[in-house]
Protein backbone atom coordinates (compact mmCIF):
# COMPACT_ATOMS: atom_id res chain seq x y z
CA UNK A 1 0.00 0.00 0.00
CA UNK A 2 0.53 3.99 0.27
CA UNK A 3 2.43 3.61 3.81
CA UNK A 4 4.72 0.37 2.81
CA UNK A 5 5.99 2.74 -0.46
CA UNK A 6 6.25 5.71 1.54
CA UNK A 7 8.47 3.35 3.86
CA UNK A 8 10.42 2.17 0.76
CA UNK A 9 10.95 5.97 0.16
CA UNK A 10 12.42 7.39 3.31
CA UNK A 11 14.35 4.45 3.90
CA UNK A 12 15.80 5.15 0.49
CA UNK A 13 16.51 8.88 1.14
CA UNK A 14 18.55 7.64 4.55
CA UNK A 15 20.19 5.18 3.10
CA UNK A 16 21.45 7.88 0.74
CA UNK A 17 22.61 9.96 3.61
CA UNK A 18 19.66 12.03 4.15
CA UNK A 19 20.43 12.93 8.06
CA UNK A 20 17.16 15.23 7.92
CA UNK A 21 14.47 15.45 11.09
CA UNK A 22 11.83 15.54 8.60
CA UNK A 23 12.47 12.43 6.29
CA UNK A 24 12.57 10.60 9.89
CA UNK A 25 9.26 11.92 10.93
CA UNK A 26 7.67 11.03 7.82
CA UNK A 27 9.02 7.72 8.32
CA UNK A 28 8.02 7.49 11.69
CA UNK A 29 4.27 8.46 10.64
CA UNK A 30 3.99 5.79 8.12
CA UNK A 31 5.25 2.92 10.74
CA UNK A 32 2.81 4.44 12.78
CA UNK A 33 -0.13 4.19 10.35
CA UNK A 34 0.74 0.76 9.13
CA UNK A 35 0.89 -0.29 13.35
CA UNK A 36 4.68 -0.80 13.30
CA UNK A 37 5.20 0.58 16.71
CA UNK A 38 8.47 -0.25 17.45
CA UNK A 39 9.80 1.39 14.35
CA UNK A 40 7.95 4.08 14.21
CA UNK A 41 9.14 5.10 17.82
CA UNK A 42 12.58 4.70 16.74
CA UNK A 43 12.32 7.00 13.72
CA UNK A 44 10.65 9.47 15.55
CA UNK A 45 13.54 9.29 18.42
CA UNK A 46 16.16 9.99 15.27
CA UNK A 47 13.68 13.08 14.10
CA UNK A 48 13.76 14.36 17.50
CA UNK A 49 17.61 13.87 17.57
CA UNK A 50 17.74 16.11 14.61
CA UNK A 51 15.28 18.75 15.65
CA UNK A 52 14.23 18.48 19.21
CA UNK A 53 11.61 21.20 19.49
CA UNK A 54 9.68 19.02 16.57
CA UNK A 55 6.14 19.42 18.65
CA UNK A 56 4.72 17.49 15.66
CA UNK A 57 7.16 14.42 16.47
CA UNK A 58 7.31 14.75 19.92
CA UNK A 59 3.08 14.51 19.92
CA UNK A 60 2.65 11.41 17.22
CA UNK A 61 5.78 9.46 19.34
CA UNK A 62 3.27 10.08 22.46
CA UNK A 63 0.25 8.58 20.71
CA UNK A 64 2.93 5.57 19.62
CA UNK A 65 4.15 5.55 23.66
CA UNK A 66 0.12 5.36 24.82
CA UNK A 67 -0.93 2.30 21.80
CA UNK A 68 2.13 0.95 24.19
CA UNK A 69 0.65 1.63 27.18
CA UNK A 70 3.50 3.94 27.73
CA UNK A 71 1.59 6.74 29.48
CA UNK A 72 3.89 8.06 31.94
CA UNK A 73 6.69 8.57 28.68
CA UNK A 74 3.80 9.40 26.50
CA UNK A 75 3.18 12.57 29.45
CA UNK A 76 6.51 13.55 29.58
CA UNK A 77 6.61 13.88 25.59
CA UNK A 78 3.71 16.02 25.45
CA UNK A 79 4.79 18.20 28.59
CA UNK A 80 7.71 19.15 26.55
CA UNK A 81 5.54 20.26 23.46
CA UNK A 82 3.47 21.98 26.09
CA UNK A 83 6.97 24.06 26.83
CA UNK A 84 7.70 24.45 23.24
CA UNK A 85 4.29 25.83 22.13
CA UNK A 86 2.38 26.87 25.26
CA UNK A 87 -0.21 28.87 23.50
CA UNK A 88 -1.36 25.44 21.35
CA UNK A 89 -4.61 24.15 22.74
CA UNK A 90 -4.29 21.16 20.72
CA UNK A 91 -1.48 19.79 22.87
CA UNK A 92 -3.26 20.98 26.34
CA UNK A 93 -6.00 18.93 25.27
CA UNK A 94 -4.19 15.80 24.17
CA UNK A 95 -2.31 16.88 27.39
CA UNK A 96 -5.58 16.57 29.43
CA UNK A 97 -6.66 13.39 27.40
CA UNK A 98 -3.71 11.76 28.64
CA UNK A 99 -4.07 12.61 32.33
CA UNK A 100 -7.22 11.26 32.69
CA UNK A 101 -6.06 8.34 31.03
CA UNK A 102 -3.46 7.97 33.64
CA UNK A 103 -6.13 8.75 36.21
CA UNK A 104 -8.34 6.16 35.33
CA UNK A 105 -6.50 3.48 35.27
CA UNK A 106 -5.08 3.78 38.85
CA UNK A 107 -9.01 3.37 39.70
Amino acid sequence: GKYEEGVHFFLKAIGLGSNDATVYFNLGNAYRKMELLGDAADAYKQSLKLKQKNVKALCNFAVVRQNQGRLNEAIRLVSKAVKYEPESEEIKIFMQYLQNLKANRKQ
